[in-house]
């Protein structure tokens, strides 16, 4: 329980250890997804075949240089493969992948296909953004599919096959305006 205590000029004063104590309760509430300690994610890129194989819990990449702020679902977010965006057609997520985070994958226009790990619980916003895949098959642990997720393959008929999971609570493939909010 916090107690106030008026002081005599009409300030609060609070007592050091609740203060404390409340200070902690704060940072914790609010830090700690931002703070969480992040698996270790690898990569290997085989030229042969033009796959992409990684491992980790949370695929999380960085704002580019130059770039303050949080999450804004218009900017390119920098990840390890990056510089791969040209080259890679299959992706293969090792069991143990999680989360793919916000524009993971996002322009890499020659990619054709995903082996997705029973792992997987979330796809962030953008994370497959102008692929080419054309058989989606999603396991069924992934409960989130964030926006855009597959934007604009979804919509251009280029993803054929759709296979949505069996736990999906959250599903944002596409979003636009509505004909009603005109």
């Amino acid at each position: 329980m916090l107690t106030i205590v008026f002081d005599q000029n009409g300030g609060i004063r609070m007592k050091k250890i609740v203060f404390i104590l409340c200070m902690s309760l704060a940072m914790t509430t609010c830090a700690s997804p931002c703070m969480a300690k992040q698996e270790k994610v690898t990569y290997k890129y085989k030229a042969s075949n033009k796959t992409l194989t990684i491992s980790g819990k949370y695929l999380k990449g960085k704002l580019p240089e130059g770039i303050a702020g949080g999450y804004d679902k218009a900017t390119r977010y920098e990840y390890k493969w990056s510089s791969l965006r040209g080259k890679v057609k299959k992706v293969v997520l090792k069991k143990g992948v999680e989360r793919i985070g916000h524009n993971a994958f996002g322009d890499f226009r020659k990619l054709k296909s995903v082996k997705f790990p029973k792992t997987l619980r979330r796809i962030d916003a953008y994370a497959f953004s102008a692929a080419q895949i054309s058989n989606l098959q999603l396991p069924d642990n992934v409960t989130v599919i964030g926006e855009g997720a597959f934007y604009p393959s979804i919509i251009s008929g280029k993803i054929k096959t759709i296979k949505l999971p069996a736990k999906l609570k959250i599903c944002l493939l596409y979003t636009s305006p509505s004909p009603r909010d005109s």
